[in-house]
């Protein structure tokens, strides 16, 4: 059997029509757009692309073998006339010689085409992603980027075409062109909202956030997807798929979140100090109403922020009330990231007025209700587990927190407090709580029937006590973040100190303040205080005095009390009275933001609160503020709720700061609260393709050395903790681990049995991911209470390697003051901001 060239000039002839057709395209060089005819008998089929050709005639040879007889002619016939112009005959007869595809990152026997297409669709969808992940880019400019690329790569394409490059292997030359094709339309199926949305819903089971109208008694749900009228209507809620995102999250990368997080659970409610709010009298009932049931408890959080520039003069006409949710028992080195808090929906505050909390908030509440009582199904490990997620704890500042639970909104109120029932007067005084004026159940349910707001604070029923684990006057949520540092209890303590000590006592200048503040901070590792303002003055006319002026943020507050008697402490003498004071106001900051309590903890956070308030009325003549009154229950709301540092809202803040400059790069506020949360679904479904939920803890760039050539082997206590020769130890000098930075020369502190013990950061060593700290050892002198401070003598020759987990927190700086080195311990300061 044999097959004969049918080309002018060539009289070659073959066995197989596989060494035919490979002759075709080798010598003759037939342009992939031929078409190509079989004639094999009866069969008439054309076809453009030479793959599909080829491996049809293969099917005719093999049918040949079968039969035994085949017609050569008809077998090896095609159409030598191009279907577009520019080729003819003669350029078959004599092809030029051209380039093949060598250079091409092509291997079609490792990887199929429709594998490396989807790997380019994948791409794009994660590039578009990605720009609508970002706060600071539109919709609108996303769509524009893709235009932009698509030109570029487009412009590519029709470069690569217009070199005539031809392969050797069929195969290969057809998947290069339709990748080519690809390039020149590569987001052709995501270049719109509609199309973006549906693949998303198909691939991802993405789901948009929907529109709740509230009119007359009837509510109107609207979404993308039945295409309704979008304009701006009063009242209106848009809520988020909570359900989905809840599962969604959870079932990450095999349920690997879930697993962490009840891992976490298990082992908080084993603590046997309290940690967390599993360790509080509300958790442990919550878990006596489910008994074997999987429960985990969820926090909702709402605030309202300002989206219009506040000098402007819209400024509060569009104010919007984002609610959040978080997961308290998922790890702490996760609760500080923005993805971890999740959006629940948005209303306007307008709508508030014009509604009512409670109508607007029904629907949702209704989707908490489904969640805890039906719970959420998971595949975890091969079997189906039902997880029931309980709304525990209502967040927010104060003002919020009364507005979503119909309080008493204001500190104005005669009975603004909503733990106690203790009057407005005698809270100014109040130095520790009186149990006998705690707020019930039963107080709340006649105070509801009586119905009047200026004699019980009390403004309706709460649609949250709809829920089956929850009510108002269960819900012990205090906010540190505004009652310590916000216009806080510390705000007004450090007012009258620097007032005492400038203008009445004359220890030291406003302008020498400021400047010993600014040497400080360059001593210590805290942008806070780097970059927060100078301390001003202004005049009281009443009073006909000066007063410092304090402007800055609560995390700037926080950082300036803690070093706060740094500053100043050396100027004041050790006798001062109001020094005294401010001691205490100190310690109490730093008991109450500790990460764990025991029963002696509480009480000492209750002593100290009294003598704060008990020396703030008497050096000051002044009665106490409302959130005086609200520090007061702190210990209480320990116990019940657990350590107030994860109570604060400085991340649900934060999580404000994203949606404020995506509305400040569009201009129209035209249903402003659904266009916030079509931002929010995409960036939790970017979190969701990109797998950045749970991201690589460490971040550090490694290098292998030998341990023996360093300068501080011979003072390294033996044998070395790690299971390693010293040539194989991978060193670092710098390292960000669970949110903290890490660099050579900082200190590290650790207390043990009343002994503070200080070391030095000498390098970084990971191992398995594992960091671990070499650490020179330090002499550390005794307790200053002055400046509530140890101090740090010098070096000893001993140098350790510590896990990082060892320490008590994160890195201190050494500050020379009075002609020594001080430090002051942060196991107070809080990672999860």
């Amino acid at each position: 059997m044999m097959y004969a060239c049918l080309i002018i000039d060539c009289s070659r002839s073959f066995e197989r029509a596989s060494l035919y057709l490979k002759h075709l395209k080798t010598d003759h060089r037939v342009p992939v757009h031929y078409r190509y005819k079989c004639t094999y008998k009866d069969c008439k089929q054309i076809f453009s692309v030479f793959y599909p050709f080829k491996k049809h005639i293969m099917r005719h040879s093999a049918s040949q073998t079968e039969t035994g007889s085949i017609n050569v002619e008809e077998t090896s016939c095609y159409e030598t006339q191009p279907t577009s112009s520019g080729y003819n005959s003669t350029e078959c007869q004599q092809p030029k010689k051209l380039k093949t595809y060598s250079d091409v990152n092509i291997d079609a026997k490792d990887c199929t085409l429709s594998t490396n297409l989807k790997s380019l669709e994948s791409a794009a969808v994660n590039f578009t992603l990605q720009m609508h992940a970002k706060h600071n880019v539109t919709r609108k400019d996303v769509y524009n980027i893709q235009k932009n690329v698509n030109e570029l790569l487009s412009n590519i394409a029709i470069l690569l075409e217009s070199l005539d490059m031809y392969a050797s292997d069929a195969e290969t030359e057809f998947a290069f062109k339709k990748y080519l094709s690809i390039m020149k339309n590569l987001f052709s199926n995501i270049n719109s909202d509609y199309k973006l949305f549906k693949y998303l819903k198909k691939t991802e089971g993405h789901i948009l956030p929907t529109i709740l109208t509230f009119e007359n008694e009837a509510v109107e749900k609207m979404s993308l997807e039945n295409n309704l009228d979008y304009s701006d209507k009063p009242n209106e809620l848009v809520i988020m798929p909570i359900m989905y995102q809840i599962q969604a999250f959870f079932a990450f990368n095999d349920c690997m979140v879930l697993k962490m997080t009840l891992e976490n659970t298990n082992q908080l409610i084993k603590s046997k100090r309290n940690e967390n709010f599993v360790n509080g009298s509300v958790w442990k009932n919550v878990l006596n109403e489910y008994g074997d049931h999987i429960v985990l408890p969820i926090f909702v959080y709402g605030d309202e922020f300002e989206i219009n520039d506040p000098q402007s003069s819209h400024s509060g006409r569009h104010n919007v009330c984002g609610i959040y949710y978080s997961f308290p028992t998922i790890p702490e080195h996760f609760l500080s990231r923005l993805n971890h808090i999740f959006v629940a929906g948005m209303l306007k505050k307008t709508d508030i007025k014009d509604v009512g909390i409670n109508r607007l908030l029904s629907e949702l509440i209704g989707v908490f209700r489904e969640i805890e009582l039906k719970g959420i199904e998971f595949n975890l490990d091969g079997r189906t587990v039902n997880v029931k997620f309980v709304l525990s704890l209502v967040q927010g500042d104060n003002l919020g927190i009364h507005q979503m639970l119909m309080l008493a909104s204001g500190f104005n109120a005669n009975f603004y407090c909503r733990f106690c029932r203790r009057p407005k007067q005698l809270m100014q005084t109040d130095t520790s709580e009186h149990s006998e004026y705690f707020r019930n159940v039963r107080d709340y349910e006649e105070n509801l029937k009586l119905n009047k707001l200026s004699d019980t604070g009390i403004a309706g029923n709460s649609v949250f006590n709809g829920l089956p684990n929850f009510h108002v006057i269960v819900n012990k949520s205090v906010d540190a973040m505004h009652d310590l540092f916000s216009s806080g209890i510390c705000k007004h303590g450090l007012t009258e100190i620097l007032d005492h000590c400038i203008y009445i006592k004359k220890y030291i200048t406003l302008q020498q303040f400021n400047e010993r503040r600014k040497n400080l901070s360059r001593m210590t590792l805290d942008e806070d205080l780097k970059r927060m303002p100078d301390v001003g003055e202004s005049y009281i006319r009443k009073e006909k005095r000066k007063t410092v002026v304090f402007r800055m943020t609560s995390s700037e507050m926080r950082c300036f009390l803690h070093f706060f008697p740094l500053i100043i402490g050396d100027q004041v003498p050790r006798d001062e009275i109001v020094w005294k004071y401010c001691i205490t106001l100190v310690k109490l900051v730093d008991v109450a933001l500790k990460r764990s309590f025991t029963p002696d903890d509480v009480f000492r956070l209750q002593m100290l609160i009294r003598s704060h308030h008990e020396m703030y009325q008497e050096l000051f003549k002044k009665n106490l503020k409302p959130k005086h009154h609200m520090v007061v229950h702190y210990p209480s709301v320990i116990k019940a709720s657990g350590p107030i540092r994860y109570l604060m809202c400085f991340r649900n803040e934060a999580k404000h700061k994203g949606f404020k400059q995506y509305a400040h790069m569009i201009s129209s506020r035209k249903n402003i609260c659904f266009t916030l949360c079509v931002k929010a679904s995409l960036q939790f479904t970017f979190d969701l393709a990109s797998n950045s939920f749970f991201e690589n803890e460490l971040n550090c760039h490694l290098q292998l050395c030998n341990l023996r050539l360093r300068y501080y082997f011979t003072q390294i206590i033996q044998p070395i903790r790690l299971n390693l020769s010293f040539e194989n130890y991978n060193l670092s000098t710098n390292l960000i681990y669970k949110g903290t930075t890490y660099k050579n020369g900082h200190f590290m502190t650790y207390f043990y049995r009343g002994n503070m013990f200080l070391f030095e950061i000498l390098e970084i060593v990971v191992h398995e991911n594992n960091p671990h700290l070499i650490c020179q050892h330090w002499n550390v002198g005794g307790y200053d209470d002055h400046f509530l401070a140890y101090e740090a003598l010098n070096r000893i020759p001993i140098v350790d390697i510590f896990n990082i987990e060892f320490f008590d927190g994160p890195p201190v700086s050494l500050i020379f003051i009075s002609k020594k080195n001080m430090f002051r311990v942060k196991n107070s300061f809080n990672n999860c901001y």
